[in-house]
């Protein structure tokens, strides 16, 4: 597929899992943080340099984007820089910080806000994973639409 194609099924994609979260989600916080997840996907896809059409499979892309260091990137700077939004996300998301801390993203010795941007951190890169997992099922299912059609 190209790009364009791709953009113009990332935005239907994005308006379909947007409505569904937004009937689903009651919690304002927990809405917030999934939608910081699609707008740092659609970060990672769109604006670093990957050439769609040389990849055969959505999930080359994904590992491409892992081993040039994109995920990282994308995800440090999503992590909130104020204190009072890691805060708010701790209150709904405190498991996250012993999630982080048993893959080794902080260490025993770091202060709270530390592992706050740790938790947050895992967090996000466990959303960005999943909301591209299923995008990357939502691109199949078109493709074998267009194939149909």
């Amino acid at each position: 597929m190209k790009t364009k194609e791709i953009k113009k099924l990332f935005k239907e994609y994005k308006s379909l899992y947007k409505s569904k979260l937004g009937r689903a989600e009651l919690n304002n916080n927990v809405t917030e943080v999934k939608f910081e997840a699609l707008e740092v996907a659609e970060e990672l896809l769109f604006n670093y340099p990957v050439e769609w059409e040389d990849f055969g499979v959505f999930e080359d892309i994904v590992i491409e984007f892992n081993a040039e260091g994109y995920f990282h990137e994308v995800i440090e700077r999503a992590v909130p820089i104020y204190n009072y939004k890691l805060f708010d996300w701790a209150r709904n998301y405190y498991e996250f910080i012993d999630d982080a801390k048993q893959e080794g993203l902080i260490e025993d010795s770091a202060d709270l806000i530390q592992q706050l941007r740790g938790g947050y951190y895992y967090h996000m890169e466990q959303l960005l994973r999943d909301t591209l997992d299923e995008f990357g099922m939502f691109l199949e299912k078109a493709e074998d639409e267009k194939a149909r059609a």
